[in-house]
């Protein structure tokens, strides 16, 4: 029987597959915490990307043609980004402490931090939402081109919907409760704007307009905040052990200053996320931002692994950092490494093998996005190699330099896209993506090892061997 290897030193085999047969071999991925909770989360949006999927694919057939099509998830888009905009980052914020203070077992800070994020959110998306109606209807008609001003208007009112769920989300999140907090937005809001286009289309006995089609996702929106509001706040979670006397970091206690720098990394992710539909549907038509949107939801099926370990382990990375166990915080990152990155690069493959044919399932003019389908896949999953970096930095408190790093990727995005768009089209647009993705997930990597000394994606050999 050979000698173990002296402390510190690698055992031989340092490839990638040796190193993964002994982090498989060795239990840890099996008796992953983040693997079980992530689970959960995991068939959750599963579940609900499969809804999105077939949504899409009957809302492009209900639709009077592709151009329709285009308008609406132009319009859905700007919907979404007004509704995070108007949040103002608070959601972000108001997690991180509930989680922190239900570690604690304080639940009475939890209470006073989830009624304050409830009026901010409330009073600062509806003020805005009737601000901008106020704004658009003076604006000239020329100003919109094929894109309607009933379009921005439904946008406008239906953004402070998207803002509230956005908060209920959080919180329930912050609590564990994953089933409140996936179930409505990830699987019950497509399921029921399915139904009413549904029904739209057989009262009407006509093909939908742009319009007709985002009434019915704000019915759903209403209905989702309903369900949110009603379902019960489940049993206060039992407290982490250690963190009753750890030495504890002081909370500010001015959540919305808090929370103004997380807005501005918003801002700047909202203009990666959604800038290149909205740009493309100004600069090449909502032909152009149609098909960039069927590709991007059916890219984003690669990030759900990594999207659904980084949801679960915030409320873990909050209480561990806050109580200074070290220990903890690198076993949460090397675990949700692992079960984020290996699912997420099969899933890409897949996607790539039958791109084509899902591309085709919405209409024979969404058949040449299938470029753009590749080159997104290649971006959401080269963002995952480095792990949950980025929600690292932020919940430990360090929202000034994750706003840095993002608005510095935002900048190169859009230039990409003005610069792209123009010669390729959808796949300057997805070209942009690629190259902000990687610059982000690379400096907050660099981030994670200078500032915090942790150690994070498959990069760092200290991932495949912590206990």
């Amino acid at each position: 029987m050979s000698a173990a290897p002296p402390p510190g030193q690698q055992p031989a085999g340092s490839g990638l597959i040796p190193r993964l047969r002994g982090f498989l071999g060795a239990g840890r991925l099996r008796r992953s915490e983040v693997l079980r909770s992530s689970a959960v989360a995991a068939v959750i949006r599963v579940l609900g990307m499969g809804v999105v999927f077939l949504l899409q694919i009957l809302l492009a057939r209900l639709a009077v043609d592709a151009t329709t099509y285009g308008a609406y998830a132009w319009g859905q888009n700007l919907l979404f980004l007004l509704g995070n905009l108007f949040a103002l980052g608070v959601p972000v914020i108001a997690s991180r402490q509930v989680s922190v203070f239900l570690a604690r077992g304080e639940r009475e800070r939890q209470r006073e931090v989830s009624r304050e994020a409830h009026r901010w959110v409330g009073g600062t998306s509806l003020l805005l939402s009737a601000l901008g109606l106020l704004l658009v209807w003076q604006l000239p008609e020329r100003l919109f081109h094929s894109l309607s001003r009933e379009v921005v208007c439904l946008a406008l009112l239906t953004a402070p919907l998207v803002s509230l769920t956005m908060l209920r989300q959080a919180l329930a999140r912050a609590g564990s409760r994953l089933l409140s907090a996936f179930l409505p937005t990830q699987v019950l809001r497509p399921l029921l704007t399915g139904l009413l286009a549904l029904a739209a289309f057989l009262w009407l006995q006509r093909s939908l307009e742009a319009v007709d089609i985002l009434v019915a996702l704000w019915l759903s929106l209403a209905v989702v905040l309903l369900v949110q509001l009603l379902t019960p706040p489940g049993h206060p979670q039992a407290p982490i052990e250690g963190a009753a006397t750890a030495e504890r970091r002081e909370l500010p206690r001015g959540l919305l200053r808090q929370s103004l720098p997380v807005f501005a990394t918003r801002l700047a992710d909202l203009a990666m996320t959604y800038g290149n539909t909205l740009i493309l549907g100004v600069l090449g038509g909502p032909l152009a931002a149609g098909s960039f949107f069927v590709a991007e939801r059916l890219a984003q099926i690669s990030s759900v692994p990594g999207s659904v370990t980084s949801a679960v382990i915030q409320p873990w990375l909050a209480s561990a950092y806050a109580d200074d166990q070290r220990d903890r915080l690198q076993q949460v990152i090397t675990q949700a490494t692992h079960v984020g990155i290996w699912p997420g690069i099969a899933v890409g493959l897949l996607l790539i093998w039958a791109g084509h044919f899902l591309l085709g399932l919405f209409g024979a003019d969404f058949g040449q996005a299938y470029p753009v389908l590749v080159m997104l896949v290649v971006a959401h999953v080269s963002g995952s190699v480095l792990g949950p970096c980025q929600q690292l930095l932020s919940m430990s408190g360090r929202q000034q330099l994750v706003m840095r790093v993002v608005m510095g990727g935002a900048v190169v995005h859009l230039l990409a896209l003005l610069l792209l768009i123009p010669t390729l089209g959808a796949l300057g647009a997805a070209v942009a993506s690629w190259c902000s993705t990687t610059l982000i997930a690379v400096a907050c990597w660099v981030l994670v090892r200078r500032r915090l000394q942790l150690h994070s994606g498959l990069l760092s050999p200290r991932s495949w061997h912590h206990p």
